[in-house]
């Protein structure tokens, strides 16, 4: 019994233990959903976000003082965890901040909850940002 997986059962012809590889097609994928595009919040802050499989990333391209990068992975078929990377550009500091995007069940909505920042620059670890945005 200590090499079990030598064993080979001979009517289905498979060799308990050992490796078969499987095509990726064959292999169960997380559902994601498609991100891609420009989104716009009621005070007119437009992200423009890009897809690689469930990867995430983006950036706000409108705002003059501040830059905005967005990064993250999709752990279900409508949620991400996010880092935001924030950086001041008259100064050059920047800031980290946590949140989630979430698409929406509505068509053409998605949302972003900060629910903290690593504390530095101009905002506080305990800083929150909860807004709706439309697909444009």
């Amino acid at each position: 019994m200590k090499n079990f997986f030598g064993l080979l059962i001979v009517s289905s012809g498979l060799l308990l233990g050992s490796f078969v590889p499987m095509q990726e097609s064959a292999i169960a994928q997380k559902a994601c959903p498609n991100a891609s595009g420009y989104w716009k919040r009621p005070d007119s802050i437009i992200w423009n976000f890009s897809q690689n499989g469930c990867n995430l990333g983006g950036t706000i391209t409108n705002t003059p003082t501040i830059f905005h990068n967005i990064t993250g992975v999709f752990y279900d078929n409508r949620t991400a965890d996010v880092v935001i990377s924030r950086t001041n550009l008259s100064t050059g500091c920047q800031t980290q901040m946590y949140g989630t995007f979430t698409v929406l069940s509505v068509p053409n909505f998605i949302r972003i909850n900060i629910y903290a920042t690593d504390g530095r620059c101009e905002l506080s670890q305990n800083f929150t940002e909860d807004y709706v945005y439309t697909k444009l």
